[in-house]
């Protein structure tokens, strides 16, 4: 699934993807998708407390 976003964004290269993603983001990948889950259940929950 990561892979499939470099590709997407035009990345020929996995390793090439990671460093720049790496660079930009200062974490990989995976970390960055995963504080996005949290973020997103986080969210989910909070809306399901406020809508009884």
């Amino acid at each position: 699934m990561i892979e499939e976003v470099g590709v997407q964004c035009g990345f020929r290269s996995r390793s090439v993807f990671f460093t720049r993603f790496n660079g930009y983001e200062k974490m990989t990948p995976r970390k960055y998708m995963s504080m996005f889950e949290k973020k997103r259940e986080g969210d989910a929950e909070r809306i399901k407390r406020r809508n009884g």
